[in-house]
């Protein structure tokens, strides 16, 4: 069992691993934007790369936008994910990727 401090206004108590983190609740449902140049392909490149982490991409929901002289592209989806460890990975290995200069 791990443990780690939480710091609150008035205190600081202990959490142990088998609590949740503020902020996410596991499993769920969650969103990722990837940016990059227009031409690399992010429509196509951000399904692999996040079911290459083992997850589900949610069909439908992919969603693109240019930006506004068209040089690059933000490219949002929502995957199924069980855990943190799964959620951190799938945002490294996308990071990772030469072609997305970016992630949200």
């Amino acid at each position: 069992m791990t443990r780690c401090c939480v710091a609150t206004p008035l205190r600081t108590r202990i959490m142990t691993s088998t609590e949740q983190a503020p902020g996410f609740t596991f499993p769920g449902m969650f969103d990722i934007t990837a940016f990059g140049p227009a031409d690399a392909g992010l429509e196509l490149l951000l399904p692999e790369l996040v079911e290459a982490g083992g997850v589900s991409v949610l069909a439908g929901s992919q969603r693109a936008r240019p930006s506004r002289a068209g040089h690059y592209v933000a490219v949002t989806l929502s995957f199924l994910c069980p855990d943190r460890a799964t959620h951190e990975a799938i945002y490294a290995h996308v990071r990772a990727h030469p072609a997305v200069k970016w992630t949200l």
